[in-house]
């Protein structure tokens, strides 16, 4: 027991009125219970030098410390504080301890911890606190006349001189409750008890919020805490333009979400609180920017500017190391005899691409047939058929008008959770689930279907950050209608249909990478040619410029485009092993990380590091050298900083972001360029 407390439990009281109502307590020989006290000490010790033993709770009545018979007071040496004491109990314990009730006057109390202070004086132990760790009746009436009697005891008693060294521990009998806060004794009484340890750990996540793009999901999650009796956390929060905190919310989970406008900051705190209210010291406060950081985006050229689809690699949310990832984009334009796309890491991974495939699909003109992707690299032809006709949660609470239409409300996980959905009879043809999801947190959907009266894996979906479908094919398995969605981890599902596969003449050809263009101006093409384990590298701030060559189609058909990434990410920890959108990555090197999107047409964000205190210039220039914006100019703190540039009024062309980091000296300590190029 001591081992399973020892992080929790400060104070161990060990003994409870030795000798007292004869067989009802302990009545044995004194060294025994000498005996029992030592050793209990020595087990408490050796697990926490830190925590305290208070022994041996003998009982006050009235104007004695009464033992076995009732007769031996308290000045005489043979009694069994005196015992106690001749045989060294002052070296093991730490807090005395008595039982006071309330048929002593506060004249008394004071008579006879008089005389226990004279007898631990004699022993040398005069320092040692006095507490009373039991008082009051066992009944309500009891209890309220005990608790404003006590009031006034502990305040007459805090003006006597003598007895600096009792205190009053009577959380038994619920004195704790009583409306004494403003009293001294109260701080001291709280000090006592043990409250839970800060939380740790704590991290953020940006999500999308596919129904409505102005507004975006902070995730807040940390690690669990340790303690028996610990009931909950209490999340704090502020806009990071205010000064004061206020309560968020209180939880039993080890994370918090809420949906915030797109481009806010905000800052969070995390405390922890104990069954008995006692409330941990704040966590490390963390400052979230509601920009989407999630795993790298794809940016596809839409005829005008490069658009945000989705992330790609999701899978490494989940699954370590290298995996592949099929995307179907929502839109991609042809631009000069080019199929254009950008990999961007805006947020705080470090990505490692191997290979990068765009695939064209064509297939004759249907509005009712789409083309969709498994998982697993499949890509079917489908017509949606049916809905289902009930969807409940491993709770039992009805999701059906949720998961119908897509946008028309959500279903969200908690780990563990599942949806188990009815399609009623399904036709031979209809073998194709379509599951439409956006990721919460790091999360993976497995759909299962019942074989042998065991729910198995048929297919595993990874939800990327923003809306996205993704296919399960079931023509392999036996299919009766009902199939269970277990989530792993904390996902969104929005949508869930039954398809039928067409056997329409759809046709899959890859069309040839031209170039990959990092945005630190070097080639990654040969890189991503092969699945080889030589990787282009995407860090915060960086941009791959993919150009692809298009390939002829009939004139009939209609094309669709699935992307083919294979590589994976890995989070980047910063000081203190957590990561914050408004933090970053501390870096130990200047760095100008170049712009992106690149090419821009609106606006483009550049990025840049340094790894102290310096004075910063970042201007725009032209091909002639001349600067058309200045956009820093001071001194600013150490670590990554974006700054938005808007090239209002400026023609399309070739312009440079140049850098410049000036040491305390004056000279220039560090400089780089990188180019930018305006498409309008």
């Amino acid at each position: 027991m001591v081992g399973r407390y020892k992080t929790s439990v400060k104070y161990w009281n060990i003994c409870n009125e030795p000798y007292i109502y004869k067989g009802d307590c302990y009545n044995g020989p004194i060294d025994t219970l000498h005996l029992y006290l030592r050793i209990s000490s020595e087990v408490i010790k050796d697990e926490d030098d830190s925590a305290k033993v208070v022994a041996p709770d003998i009982p006050q009545l009235v104007n004695s410390w009464e033992v076995a018979d009732g007769d031996t007071v308290l000045s005489n040496p043979d009694s069994i504080w005196g015992e106690i004491l001749d045989n060294g109990g002052a070296n093991y314990i730490d807090v005395i301890s008595v039982h006071q009730y309330d048929n002593a006057t506060p004249s008394q109390v004071f008579q006879n911890l008089d005389s226990l202070k004279t007898l631990l004086n004699n022993h040398g132990a005069g320092d040692k606190p006095v507490w009373i760790t039991e008082t009051g009746e066992n009944t309500d009436s009891g209890l309220q006349h005990q608790a404003q009697w006590y009031r006034g005891f502990c305040e007459e008693m805090l003006e006597d001189t003598i007895l600096d060294k009792v205190f009053f521990f009577a959380l038994k009998w619920g004195i704790l409750n009583a409306n004494w806060s403003h009293r001294p004794a109260y701080d001291t009484l709280k000090e006592w008890i043990l409250p839970p340890a800060a939380p740790t750990g704590l991290s953020d996540t940006v999500k999308a919020y596919p129904p409505d793009p102005d507004w975006v999901i902070i995730w807040i999650d940390w690690d669990a805490n340790s303690e028996s009796d610990l009931e909950g956390y209490k999340v704090y929060h502020k806009l990071h333009s205010q000064s004061q905190f206020s309560l968020e919310a209180t939880t039993t989970n080890t994370y918090y979400y809420e949906k915030v406008h797109v481009d806010s900051t905000h800052d969070y705190y995390v405390t922890a609180y104990d069954e008995a209210g006692s409330e941990s010291d704040p966590s490390d406060t963390i400052t979230v920017i509601a920009k989407l950081k999630a795993s790298p985006f794809v940016f596809a050229w839409s005829g005008t500017e490069f658009v945000m689809d989705n992330s790609i690699l999701p899978a490494s949310e989940i699954v370590s190391g290298v995996n592949a990832d099929y995307y179907k984009f929502e839109t991609l334009e042809e631009q000069n005899n080019e199929y254009l796309l950008q990999i961007i890491e805006s947020g705080s991974h470090h990505t490692y691409l191997d290979q990068a495939r765009l695939l064209a699909v064509d297939h004759p003109e249907d509005e009712e047939l789409s083309i969709g992707t498994t998982s697993d690299g499949e890509i079917i032809a489908y017509e949606e058929t049916a809905s289902p006709i009930s969807c409940k949660d491993n709770h039992g609470i009805d999701w059906l008008d949720s998961v119908k239409t897509v946008g028309d409300g959500y279903y969200s996980s908690e780990d563990g959770d599942w949806l188990d959905l009815d399609f009623g009879e399904v036709d031979e043809e209809e073998q194709v689930i379509i599951v439409g999801t956006w990721m919460a947190a790091k999360s993976a959907l497995h759909v299962q279907i019942q074989e042998d009266d065991e729910w198995e894996d048929v297919g595993i979906i990874y939800p990327r950050a923003m809306y996205s479908t993704t296919l399960v094919n079931l023509s392999e398995f036996d299919f009766d209608g009902k199939v269970r969605i277990y989530c792993e981890g904390n996902a969104v599902i929005d949508y869930v249909a039954l398809a039928e596969s067409e056997t329409e003449d759809i046709t899959i050809r890859e069309c040839p990478l031209k170039r990959a263009i990092h945005s630190e101006e070097s080639s990654v093409k040969q890189e991503l040619l092969n699945i080889d384990e030589d990787y282009a590298e995407i860090m915060p701030g960086d941009t791959v410029t993919l150009a692809f060559t298009p390939i002829g189609k009939r004139h009939d058909h209609v094309r669709d485009f699935v992307l083919v990434s294979t590589g994976y990410y890995e989070h980047i920890k910063g000081t203190g092993g957590t990561m914050s959108a408004g933090s970053e990555v501390l870096s130990s090197t200047f760095e100008l990380c170049g712009g992106y999107p690149n090419p821009l047409n609106s606006e483009t964000q550049i990025k840049f590091a340094i790894p102290e205190e310096a004075q910063v210039n970042l201007g725009i220039y032209d091909v002639t050298g001349r600067l058309v914006k200045n956009l820093v100019n001071k001194n600013m703190e150490a670590g990554y900083h974006t700054i938005t540039w808007q090239p209002k009024g400026l023609a399309s062309g070739i312009y440079f972001a140049k850098l410049k980091v000036h040491a305390d000296l004056g000279s220039d300590s560090y400089a780089d360029t990188k180019k930018l190029i305006l498409l309008r």
